[in-house]
């Protein structure tokens, strides 16, 4: 990013996502490496910035002095990006355009960023989705060893939902006397559901749920 921007310095910096309030922001990584504060001040711009998922050019002071945005990194003038990963928010910077004085940082700058950052966000988060649905699936196989059912079914529930993304999950229970899917696993975001809630769903040739089930197949309802 510092060579396609002819750029002096740059940083990498984080939060959580559910962080509040944002005092600071972790320096993850400076280029060059320096001694800089290990921490970036979450001014009202960083702030905003970081909420929104957006990217902002900040020009050089006309006396020349150092930003207090980016105090932090003894930067005069940058363009900050912020991108949103799964727990984390990261906000990219990259400070002090060379020969600054003949040719500052411009819009097109900015615009170059953005691109560049949003076929890296693309490999981010495939790779971040990869290693949640490891580590799920490790925590399962575990649970599975143990031959608890009680603790494994509520579990793949649980995984199914936060890896789709989604308020609820629940898992299915064939009843052959009656002919229908009982919900025996349910999990709901953000709270306890007990087990049993919901209404069993009938079995059958024309339902689609009983399409599924019969023919062992996942299908994609939209809204």
């Amino acid at each position: 990013l510092l060579d396609a921007l002819e750029a002096k310095q740059g940083f990498i910096a984080h939060c959580e996502r559910d962080e509040r309030p944002m005092g600071t922001l972790a320096l993850d990584f400076t280029l060059p490496c320096s001694q800089h504060s290990q921490a970036l001040e979450a001014s009202e711009l960083i702030q905003t910035l970081v909420r929104k998922e957006s990217v902002r050019l900040l020009p050089e002071r006309e006396d020349g002095e150092i930003l207090p945005e980016l105090a932090s990194v003894s930067a005069k003038s940058g363009i900050l990006a912020s991108l949103h990963m799964q727990k984390h928010i990261f906000l990219i910077g990259v400070c002090d355009k060379e020969d600054n004085d003949d040719v500052p940082f411009l819009t097109a700058d900015l615009r170059i960023l953005e691109n560049l950052l949003s076929l890296m966000a693309v490999g981010l988060r495939a790779a971040e989705r990869h290693e949640r649905e490891h580590l799920a699936i490790e925590e399962i196989s575990d649970t599975a060893a143990r031959g608890s059912t009680e603790e494994l079914w509520p579990l793949i529930a649980r995984h199914a939902a936060e890896l789709s993304h989604s308020k609820y999950a629940v898992i299915y229970v064939h009843n052959a006397s009656q002919m229908c899917l009982e919900p025996k696993y349910p999990w709901r975001r953000g709270s306890p559901t007990p087990v049993g809630e919901g209404t069993p769903l009938p079995l059958d040739e024309k339902s689609l749920n009983g399409f599924v089930a019969t023919n062992q197949r996942s299908e994609y309802v939209p809204d």
